[in-house]
């Protein structure tokens, strides 16, 4: 089976907040491998999505202490317009094949519902994934720490540039496929026991 695991960046935590960057990767449950990625970072100019003070803040405290992030959240040219960015992942999505995506947010509450949002009001259509296919990287790991006594996301040291959509939707990838190894492993031993 393959899953979609992605990441955004966006301007405040709601579900109508301006989206930044869509980082998304495609991650191959069988052979425990990433496959296509995907990376687009959107024009900030989004009439009618919401700025919150604190998500700025934040923001601003990254500029200094991770200016590449900074500066890959607020490029000074070559954007894509939001409703161009999100048929761009819309057809990524289908051009991965993957039929009823399942899709890993860090958590569904965020990543996924602000692209839901942002498909229902931009586009006028739902996302392309059914709201059955909204998983969460949280609960994964989890279960990898309570189940399993491991914690990849902050034991697998971090490849590229912390809150780049693409580097941690790489990132929530390489740890998903740590817990399902260890869930395999784990389950050969049981079996052979």
């Amino acid at each position: 089976m393959k899953v979609i695991v992605t990441d955004i960046e966006t301007k405040d935590t709601l579900q109508t907040a301006v989206i930044l960057s869509i980082g998304a990767v495609v991650v191959d449950t069988d052979t425990l491998t990433i496959g296509e990625t995907f990376y687009c970072v959107m024009d900030e100019n989004q009439p009618g999505r919401t700025v919150s003070e604190s998500t700025m803040v934040w923001w601003e405290k990254q500029k200094k202490e991770n200016p590449e992030a900074w500066s890959a959240a607020f490029p000074r040219y070559s954007m894509t317009f939001l409703k161009e960015g999100l048929n761009i992942f819309k057809e990524w999505i289908e051009e991965t094949g993957i039929k009823r995506p399942q899709v890993f947010g860090n958590g569904p509450e965020f990543d996924n519902m602000i692209l839901e949002h942002a498909f229902k009001t931009e586009l006028g259509r739902s996302a392309p994934w059914d709201f059955g296919s909204n998983q969460s990287i949280r609960t994964a790991v989890l279960f990898g720490r309570e189940l399993l006594g491991i914690n990849p996301k902050y034991e697998l040291s971090f490849e590229g540039c912390q809150h780049i959509a693409i580097s941690d939707a790489l990132h929530e990838a390489r740890t998903l496929i740590e817990i399902l190894k260890a869930f395999k492993g784990a389950l050969k031993t049981e079996v052979a026991a």
